[in-house]
C-alpha cells in the first residue's frame, strides 16, 4: 500500500515539471506572508519567516500524500473528489521528490525574504 502512494516509476527524479509549480507556490505564498509582516513582527526574521515557509510547504505535501492515499485506499471518495481535484494531485511521488518539493518551496519563500525584507 505505502509502496503505491511514495514509488512510480514515472515520477523517481529529484526534479520535475511540477518543481517549477512548487517553486512559484512557494515565491506566492511568501509574498502573502510580506505583506502579512506588518500584523506579525515575527515575520521580519529571516528564521521565522522560512519556518513558516517550511512548514506551509510540508503542510501541502501532507495535503498531497493524502490524496494519494485516498486514491489507493478509498475508491469511491477518489471518484468523488476527482470531480474538482486535477488529477495530477493524485499522482505518486517518490520520497526524493517529495523531498525536492519541499527544499524548492522553501527557496521560493527565501528570495521574496531577500527581494523585500
Amino acid at each position: 500500500m505505502l509502496e503505491k502512494i511514495f514509488k512510480t516509476r514515472e515520477n523517481k527524479m529529484f526534479f520535475d515539471w511540477y518543481t517549477l509549480r512548487h517553486f512559484i507556490s512557494g515565491l506566492l505564498a511568501g509574498i502573502v506572508l510580506v505583506a502579512l509582516r506588518n500584523k506579525f513582527n515575527a515575520l521580519n526574521d529571516f528564521i521565522f519567516f522560512t519556518f513558516v515557509g517550511f512548514i506551509l510547504t510540508v503542510l501541502w505535501e501532507v495535503f498531497e500524500i493524502s490524496l494519494r492515499t485516498i486514491k489507493y485506499k478509498f475508491k469511491k471518495l477518489y471518484k468523488f473528489l476527482n470531480k474538482f481535484l486535477p488529477e495530477y494531485l493524485f499522482i505518486t511521488e517518490s520520497k526524493i521528490n517529495i523531498i525536492s518539493d519541499i527544499i524548492v518551496g522553501v527557496a521560493g519563500f527565501v528570495i521574496i525574504y531577500f527581494i523585500f525584507l
